[in-house]
């Protein structure tokens, strides 16, 4: 996972610093979604921290936190000023932070499993897991295109 983070925020700098014109719509943008993505990324450390320490209840506290950061970044995203070409860069990355929101919702639950969970609801967990990933890689790719045809 930290891995993507890093890869995603990466890709939005290159994209970021390609072309003028809209250059700060796009700029803002994706300011905020690289600060989005480092929360993302932070979570990530803070629920391995506390998965190898044991302290399963953090996971909850750090949860929230994420979620309360990131919806932060979608109210700004909503209150930028934007001229007409970049709507749809924001409306782009919006459903990318919200699918990284998922993220954070499917890693809460699949850090429930146990002893006593039962194999079909493990097996459950980890294919939601898996699949809330996949579908934030693909709202990635998505902003990062929408990015890339306005900034080129």
């Amino acid at each position: 996972m930290n891995k993507f983070i890093l890869f995603c925020i990466s890709f939005t700098i290159i994209f970021a610093s390609c072309k003028s014109g809209n250059d700060k719509d796009f700029s803002n943008i994706s300011v905020l979604v690289d600060e989005a993505e480092v929360i993302i990324n932070k979570y990530d450390n803070n629920v391995q921290s506390a998965l190898d320490s044991k302290k399963y209840d953090y996971i909850k506290v750090v949860s929230q936190a994420a979620m309360d950061s990131s919806n932060v970044k979608i109210n700004d995203l909503k209150n930028l000023i934007l001229s007409p070409p970049t709507e749809e860069l924001r409306i782009s990355a919006i459903a990318y932070i919200k699918s990284l929101q998922k993220i954070i919702n499917a890693q809460e639950l699949y850090t429930t499993i146990s002893d006593t969970t039962s194999t079909d609801t493990a097996k459950d967990l980890d294919a939601n897991f898996r699949e809330t990933v996949e579908h934030a890689k693909k709202m990635r790719e998505a902003y990062a295109t929408k990015l890339n045809t306005l900034t080129n």
